[in-house]
């Protein structure tokens, strides 16, 4: 349990072999005057040559190094050779910026490669850059490892031929100067007077369980490997097992990504404000263990990590400009500020926000945008924009417009456009953005078009982003005719959860089997690839996500893309979403969201895939369709006039499903009306190589309709009742039913407001619910008071309560309706009542006889 305890040790089976490297499972060696790499594996604690492989295009590599995945190495030129040991190939070389390449180690930290000669050393990055040159003084590097596991690190050892031959010096990465510790590796057995050093390498904790060490390779005759303990294993930072592939990574219990080795972070884009909770799992390829190739697992949960997202400013919110500053409320101008300014001249009342044509511009944007935004807490209300607008126009070109948009999970979504067909005065616009309740989101006034010149300015002018919280419904009122209760009753806000409500259906056009027959074109940048989906059945529908299928064809990778949603009865782009990435290769990518996009039910909708990754002649990820020939509107084309796309004839329909969230009927898998597009010829290069064997991880036909869940009634806190426009519960109440105690016969009209959550510890009160009134006209015999008296009243500590009659029940009624006293007696007498616990207030007794007959009298409770 000490530095530098040597803990295994064995001879290679030739000279000549410097180069070493681990990837946690085996050891190998390369040749530096020869193309040979070996390949050593512990068989039952004793190290044995498992093989001995050439890479083409490789040769006399000095040094090597290990990322995770690939492996590298110099042969004492400016090339590091990308190699992938598994395969036995070349995958590329980085030219770096005049560093010459001897020694060699990977810094995951740095993102890339501490390497030079015998007296140079350089930082590299992974595309060859210069990051860091540094002058160690030593004029014998042959070897060098990473240590992220030393106290005080990370550290950079080196392996030098000056002093004994075989020296291992530890340098300070973060100073780049030597630290003084110094070992002699003469203590490996078999060390002979003459031995120098070969090539450096690290483990942790995967060769030796719990230890960081580093593997030394002394060249003899034949070389030998030595390893040393450096410290115990604080975990991480070491490099992976051979048949780690990658990791899955889990939010609130839901696969969101996989992420291949090496990397080690994910980032979680566009989050709304609330709690979130990550786990992680490691995935590893089962085939080394004797089961079939492409099988995996998944390690147990490295989790939970939790943390509390909360940003944005909250709504209400408001701007009216009278601080003739952009700044004030954090308002961003993009692309810059030459275009949008505070008019003084002109308001509602001055000043406001004004767009100029001058000086004028051609085929422009800018854009006049609020900072974040937050409707976390209101996902039972209406989120709506109010503003005034005024145009200014001069030629009424049709082709200057001020869109409203909404930035909502990373994307801009259009919300409503103003052209220049005139010129109009000050116009209140009213628009419903309740798409965004429940999340964090920005508006933004874009003003865009032809010509800037064919217009004076666009004004804005009191602009309002606010809840209009849901109310409590159908309220009722009861009375038994029998005393001076009234009841009443009501339901709970219909709150929608966030979203739009209905069941999730699946629409899909493609036939055939995916796991068997798969085709695709050669794709192209800024060519889109997708489905034109009849929604005529499904006037309230809301797009709610998609799945689609990509195949690799021999090119394996992560690759990004983009969704184009389509209007397709005007061909005008509803959303554009993304870039997303792929999470693995010959899959489907399942559950991409739409966003529950909204107000398109009833229309033809296009889901246009972009493929945005790889070549432009080649681009990934490559959709894949049925290859049974099109037989619903299945399309490709150039971006952005989609009605110039052509039917995918060779390929079929692109395995593609839109989910839809509806209330119309109750039918499963939805197949939806099909145009015929098989008179139409198209021309285009298909790919036709083996089909590969996908597993069957697609949606399939018993597994079509899911309902979606609600969230209750969040941000509802209460109620307050009003009677006759007066508010007669001070706090709101929890319940939906409240008594109300009445000491007089006549008119009582109600109405419940629902309380809302607001922030900065406010609340917000919805509308009134239903109006109900109830008439009460009680016949009260006049012996049946003077038989029942109550005193003193006011009272403060006690309350007497005299009967001449028959009396079979006692109770006391606060004003919320809740009983605070309760007695059941026998007949006449005297009952003392004790109030001391109770707060000021008005109460009433309320007396049964044995006919049942209800009596009640009013108290004042003093303090």
């Amino acid at each position: 349990e000490a530095i530098w305890d040597v803990l295994f040790s064995f001879y290679v089976t030739d000279a000549s072999r410097p180069g070493i490297e681990t990837d946690g499972t085996y050891i190998y060696t390369a040749q530096w005057n020869g193309p040979n790499f070996g390949k050593y594996e512990n068989q039952g604690g004793t190290w044995t040559l498992v093989t001995e492989f050439t890479i083409p295009g490789v040769s006399e590599i000095r040094d090597l190094a290990y990322d995770g995945t690939y492996f590298y190495g110099g042969a004492i030129s400016t090339t590091i050779y990308k190699m992938d040991f598994n395969t036995q190939t070349l995958v590329g070389t980085i030219s770096t910026s005049g560093v010459s390449v001897r020694h060699i180690a990977y810094d995951p930290a740095n993102e890339g490669f501490w390497t030079g000669t015998w007296t140079t050393m350089a930082l590299v990055s992974m595309t060859g850059a210069t990051i860091q040159t540094v002058n160690t003084g030593l004029a014998g590097m042959y070897g060098s490892a990473y240590d992220d596991q030393s106290t005080g690190g990370p550290y950079l050892w080196i392996f030098d031929q000056g002093g004994s031959g075989v020296d291992i010096l530890q340098m300070d990465i973060a100073t780049t100067t030597l630290t003084g510790v110094v070992h002699a590796a003469t203590d490996i057995p078999g060390f002979a007077s003459g031995d120098i050093a070969g090539g450096l390498a690290s483990d942790n904790a995967n060769l030796v369980s719990g230890k960081f060490i580093l593997l030394v390779n002394i060249q003899h005759s034949p070389n030998i490997i030595g390893a040393y303990e450096i410290t115990a294993s604080t975990g991480g930072g070491g490099a992976a097992p051979s048949n780690l592939l990658g990791y899955n990574v889990y939010r609130d219990g839901t696969l969101i990504s996989y992420v291949e080795k090496p990397t080690t972070e994910y980032y979680d884009l566009y989050l709304d404000p609330g709690q979130y909770c990550y786990t992680v799992t490691a995935v590893y390829d089962l085939e080394p263990y004797g089961f079939p190739a492409g099988s995996t697992a998944e390690s147990v949960e490295e989790g939970p990590a939790c943390v509390d997202i909360d940003y944005g400013f909250p709504i209400p919110w408001s701007e009216d400009w009278a601080s003739s500053s952009f700044s004030t409320n954090s308002w961003s101008l993009d692309p810059d500020p030459s275009h949008w300014k505070i008019s003084t001249m002109t308001g509602n009342p001055v000043p406001s926000a004004e767009f100029t044509w001058a000086p004028p511009v051609t085929d422009y944007s800018f854009a006049l945008e609020t900072p974040n935004l937050t409707a976390g807490l209101f996902t039972c209300a209406d989120i709506w924009l109010d503003f005034d607008l005024k145009l200014d126009d001069r030629n009424q070109t049709g082709n200057e417009l001020l869109k409203i948009e909404i930035w909502k999970n990373g994307n801009w979504m259009k919300m409503a456009e103003f052209k220049n067909e005139g010129s109009f005065n000050w116009e209140n616009q009213h628009i419903d953005i309740s798409i965004i309740r429940g999340k964090a989101f920005k508006v933004r006034f874009l003003a865009t078009g032809s010509n800037s010149a064919d217009i004076l300015g666009w004004f804005i002018d009191n602009i309002n982003i606010y809840p209009v919280v849901y109310p409590a419904l159908n309220l009722t009122a009861q009375n038994s005719n029998l005393n001076f209760d009234i009841n009443l009753q009501w339901n709970s806000p219909e709150c929608p959860s966030g979203g739009p409500t209905g069941q999730l259906k699946m629409l899909k056009q493609w036939d055939s089997d995916p796991n068997s027959t798969i085709n695709a074109y050669y794709q192209q940048y800024n060519y889109v690839y997708g489905v034109v989906y009849d929604l005529t059945a499904y006037p309230d529908a809301s797009l709610s996500k998609i799945d689609f299928h990509h195949a690799s064809w021999g090119t394996y990778g992560t690759w990004q893309y983009k969704v184009h949603v389509v209007d397709w009865n005007t061909y005008t782009e509803i959303a554009t979403l993304g870039p997303f990435l792929t999470t693995g290769n010959d899959i489907w990518e399942t559950d991409v969201p739409l966003d529950d996009i909204m107000g398109y039910g009833g229309h033809l909708i296009g889901i246009m895939l972009e493929p945005m990754s790889n070549s432009a002649s080649d681009a990934y990820p490559c959709f894949s369709g049925d290859y049974t020939g099109v037989q619903g509107v299945s399309l490709y084309g150039p971006l952005p006039n989609y009605a110039s796309l052509t039917p995918s004839t060779d390929v079929g329909d692109w395995y593609q499903n839109l989910w839809i969230l509806t209330n119309f009927d109750d039918k499963g898998l939805v197949s939806p009306a099909k145009v015929p597009v098989s008179q139409l010829n198209m021309a285009s290069l298909s790919r036709k190589p083996i089909v590969p064997t996908l597993k069957p991880t697609y949606l399939i036909p018993n597994q079509t309709v899911i309902t979606m869940p609600t969230d209750g009634f969040r941000g509802v806190i209460g109620y307050n009742v009003y009677r006759n426009g007066q508010l007669i519960t001070p706090t709101p109440i929890t319940d939906t039913t409240y008594v109300d105690v009445v000491d007089t016969n006549g008119t009582y009209c109600y109405v419940v407001k629902a309380v809302h959550e607001g922030y900065n510890s406010t609340t917000i009160e919805s509308a009134a619910s239903n109006e109900v009134c109830k008439t009460l006209n009680l016949g009260i015999i006049d012996n049946q008071l003077a038989s029942l008296k109550v005193y003193p009243n006011p009272a403060k500590d006690f309350v007497n309560v005299e009967t001449t009659k028959d009396i079979r029940s006692i109770e006391m009624i606060n004003y919320l309706g809740q009983s605070v006293y309760k007695q059941a007696v026998d007949g006449k007498g005297v009952y003392k009542i004790n109030t001391r616990q109770l707060e000021s207030g008005v109460y009433f007794i309320r007396f049964i006889d044995a006919k049942g007959i209800v009596t009640t009298e009013r108290v004042t409770i003093t303090k």
